[in-house]
């Protein structure tokens, strides 16, 4: 999932909400005005986050949502697309929590509604929740986005967060992404009232009003009682307290079953963690997180692709730039070819040891290999696929399609793409990066170390101890700057001397656990 203010890495379509729409169906007197509008809006849209939308109640919104999205779904240029509705996380943890889980129940019920053969039910994405733990036993976390709505044999897949304002109403931001063009298809931001029941389904109240026994103790019919096992929210774990989130539950949420076999679920009460602090100047913070690391169509030395979970860390927004780096007395650089002098430009031709210890000087430390790759992937958004789609590349990155190719030489100034969807510039092109392990060819020596792996403790070959280097670069040699070379999983080892125009580096920092 992105955040709110992260840019569109694809195409835009324009959000038209409930009032905007009576708006122009008034404005525009046929229909050729109004498809031609509409045209001009999806061409001029692109970079234009939505606009916030308020609706009196959840229902009315999701009604909106949903005949929206079943509108795109019968565009031409689709055939009948899967949807799955994955996650709907807290916008300040990044966790699912008891909101996500009605919200994302209520949500694919109303676009169940509308679209009831392309809709992936939910107590089939809870299935493939649990049949993930049981595939990976060592996960710490449920499985992204991007893989839950892959195993649903989905086309297209519904995210995003949910927030809880001032006001007391909740935002929702969600996101439409095409898992073939890998574009994102359609965004809304919308607010409401927040209820203090949240229902699972629509639907009848019960005959007489049922009393409120533990899930232990009711007795359901056995036409549902398959159903409920599935929805338990413990089915399938054998230690429920490993997945307790930072929010201390001071209740278990209880069920009700309605007429119908469904069941309404109460808010639990939760106590909030203390707010986070705000991340060290220059650096954004990472959250903590589940990933899978390397390809499995990769070259060899990203195999095997393996679960790992990374804590939470800070990382530079951008690169070292020269200015920068000069910030370091005791470190130092060479010169050559295709040199950068700018203030704001990469600081290239610093060997491993310099990067190393200018970080050091700085209070920081190189990211390992695994941190590196995570904040590539940007949680569930950057996949890491083996086709990467060139105009979305374009938008984030610097390399040979519009640097050389153009006749541009050389590294540019920093953070004169768009950001990442976790809000970093230049993780892609523009100049590799130093990280902090040494290389072997293969992931086994940390295959088994699944939280936060630093790499091998030692070189394989100590007279020529080659660390890695990740992210490619706008030119140079080794495919750095092609579309392949810049795969978020992509690897390169050089010696630990080497100064190269292709190679520059950024820091990390470890963030202190709460009190």
């Amino acid at each position: 999932m992105s955040p709110p203010d992260s840019p569109d890495f694809g195409e835009s379509f324009p959000q038209l909400n409930y009032e905007m729409g009576s708006r122009i169906s008034k404005i525009l007197k046929n229909y050729v005005l109004h498809s031609a509008f509409l045209l001009f809006l999806a061409v001029t849209a692109e970079a234009v986050s939505p606009l916030t939308i308020r609706y009196p109640s959840r229902d009315e919104a999701f009604r909106v949502i949903s005949s929206e999205i079943k509108g795109l779904s019968q565009d031409t240029r689709y055939d009948n697309p899967r949807i799955a509705l994955t996650d709907i996380p807290n916008y300040q943890s990044l966790k699912r929590d008891s909101t996500s889980e009605m919200l994302e129940n209520a949500l694919n019920e109303s676009l169940s509604n509308e679209m009831p053969d392309q809709v992936v039910p939910h107590f089939e994405l809870i299935q493939l929740r649990i049949e993930w733990n049981e595939n990976y036993p060592g996960s710490f976390r449920e499985p992204l986005s991007e893989d839950l709505a892959g195993q649903a044999e989905a086309d297209w897949m519904i995210s995003g967060t949910h927030e809880t304002l001032e006001n007391q109403e909740l935002q929702l931001r969600l996101e439409l992404y095409d898992m073939v063009s890998e574009k994102i298809l359609w965004q809304s931001n919308v607010t409401f009232p927040q209820a203090g029941i949240l229902f699972l389904e629509q639907s009848v109240a019960p005959v007489s009003p049922p009393q409120k026994p533990s899930i232990s103790e009711k007795k359901n019919p056995p036409e549902f009682q398959d159903r409920f096992d599935e929805l338990s929210p413990n089915a399938g774990i054998k230690d429920p307290l490993q997945y307790k989130s930072d929010h201390e539950i001071k209740n278990q949420p209880s069920f009700e079953q309605n007429q119908r076999g469904f069941f309404s679920m109460i808010l639990p009460e939760f106590i909030s963690p203390s707010p986070l602090p705000p991340p060290p100047e220059g650096m954004v913070r990472i959250p903590e997180g589940e990933f899978v690391m390397g390809n499995l169509g990769g070259r060899t030395d990203e195999q095997p692709d393996h679960l790992v979970f990374i804590k939470s860390f800070f990382m530079d927004e951008h690169e070292v730039t020269n200015s920068d780096y000069l910030l370091c007395e005791k470190c130092e650089r060479g010169h050559g070819g295709f040199d950068t002098h700018s203030p704001d430009q990469p600081v290239v031709y610093v060997d491993w040891h310099n990067a190393n210890q200018y970080c050091l000087s700085q209070g920081k430390r190189l990211p390992s290999e695994a941190e590196w790759e995570y904040t590539a992937k940007a949680g569930n958004i950057n996949r890491d696929p083996k086709r990467i789609d060139s105009e979305n590349l374009t938008l984030v990155a610097w390399f040979e399609e519009n640097t050389v190719n153009l006749g541009l030489y050389g590294p540019q100034k920093v953070a004169s793409k768009k950001p990442s969807a976790w809000g970093l510039y230049d993780m892609r092109g523009n100049v590799m990066e130093w990280v902090s392990d040494f290389y072997l060819p293969e992931y086994n020596a940390s295959f088994h170390k699944a939280v936060s792996p630093k790499g091998p403790e030692t070189a394989s070959n100590p007279e020529y101890p080659l660390r890695v280097v990740r992210g490619g670069a706008w030119g140079g040699e080794n495919g750095a700057a092609s579309r392949d070379g810049l795969r978020p999983s992509r690897r390169y080892a050089f010696a630990p001397w080497v100064r190269s125009f292709q190679i520059g580096f950024r820091c990390a920092a470890d963030e202190q656990p709460r009190k």
